[in-house]
């Protein structure tokens, strides 16, 4: 296995880089960006990249790109072909691509984004470091190269500022770049939960704030942990009250939320309002949904969408979250209101941009001390 600088006579291999590519995004669904042959030939023939051949047939490559005048480079495009998987192939290329980009560029700083997270293991033991999207490059022309990712909505929606992928930072001027130990379990589940861009925003020492719609639930209660451990974020839960409560099963959601680490938490009673103006007219109309059961969620998810808002305007909230899976149409509710009412405050849902399963959510939890018979949440 010869792992070196491309040259043209690489160029023959353009093709089936990209057809590999193409594939592992597929495969993968998430995370990887389409190349065009021209592009990786061009690549190719200017040196700025690294190929690995195994008796005069392709297994794995990876390409170097420059921005902000030189003072950024990427390593991109990591790919290995099938056949020559799970050999530590992936290992090499980067070792090769990092001490290339080194010897070319000597003061860039070095990053890629990725969502694998063999990739962000690889990065870590190199010496790179999980960095928020605010430290990399603000050329809108790297940005542009997401635009073939099936996820370029999640990093439009968050205003380029976090996405699913994780960006990673190689500075040569600092000293954490040497790793003199193994690569931490730890760390790996770690870096796997961040997903991305901490949102590691701070004014004068003070934390942003976010409210979150909480119900005391799983997904909920991933969402706080989450926004306090990943995002850096002040965590104010509120629950809007519609009826159906009892006044202990309050209590119980009050104290399973300040367990989570809470800086506060409210309980908004808005019974007689809703009742008034919704309940009253669906029971007077017999308004059903498909003539079988009253048409009320849908209204009471809007109610508590107004209240959740109001109460972020409040307190002054930078950012509203909710526990909305992508499944349903809450989501929607949520993120209508929340948009309409008040457009400046940021809206985060963890559990639907991140794409994760209950076990993902409880495993995190367990992992951040926090271990409940979710199964009956």
């Amino acid at each position: 296995m010869k792992v070196v600088v491309a040259n043209i006579s690489h160029i023959k291999f353009s093709k089936i880089i990209c057809d590999t590519i193409k594939e592992s995004a597929k495969v993968r669904g998430t995370g990887i960006a389409e190349r065009t042959i021209e592009y990786i030939t061009k690549k190719i023939s200017t040196g700025d990249a690294v190929i690995a051949i195994h008796n005069n047939e392709f297994a794995g490559f990876c390409y170097i790109e420059t921005w902000d005048n030189k003072e950024f480079v990427v390593n991109s495009g990591l790919i290995v072909h099938p056949n020559f998987r799970n050999q530590g192939l992936a290992k090499k290329i980067k070792q090769q691509i990092l001490k290339y980009s080194k010897e070319k560029y000597p003061e860039a700083k070095i990053f890629g984004i990725t969502t694998g997270l063999a990739v962000l293991k690889i990065n870590y033991e190199l010496g790179y470091q999980p960095v928020t999207f605010s430290e990399l490059t603000t050329d809108e022309a790297f940005w542009d190269g997401c635009k073939t990712c099936k996820n370029y909505d999640v990093l439009m929606r968050t205003n380029k500022k976090m996405c699913l992928c994780t960006g990673m930072l190689y500075d040569p001027n600092h000293d954490k770049n040497i790793k003199e130990h193994k690569y931490n379990s730890k760390v790996l589940s770690r870096l796997k939960k961040i997903k991305q861009a901490l949102f590691l925003k701070k004014i004068e020492n003070k934390m942003d704030k976010v409210v979150v719609a909480y119900s005391g639930g799983l997904d909920t209660s991933y969402c706080v942990k989450y926004l306090q451990n990943e995002l850096n974020l002040e965590v104010h839960s509120a629950l809007v009250n519609t009826g159906g409560f009892t006044a202990n099963e309050l209590e119980e959601v009050e104290k399973k939320a300040y367990e989570m680490g809470v800086s506060s938490h409210v309980s908004k009673n808005i019974l007689e309002e809703y009742y008034q103006k919704a309940i009253k007219y669906m029971v007077f109309g017999n308004v059903l949904k498909n003539n079988t059961y009253p048409l009320s969620v849908s209204a009471e998810r809007v109610f508590q969408a107004i209240e959740v808002v109001n109460y972020a305007k409040e307190i002054g909230a930078k950012y509203i979250a909710h526990g909305s899976t992508g499944a349903g149409n809450d989501q929607v509710r949520f993120d209508m209101i929340f948009q309409t009412l008040a457009p400046e405050i940021e809206i985060i849902s963890p559990v639907r941009d991140l794409k994760l399963t209950r076990q993902e959510e409880i495993e995190y939890l367990k992992e951040h001390g926090v271990d409940y018979p979710w199964e009956k949440a």
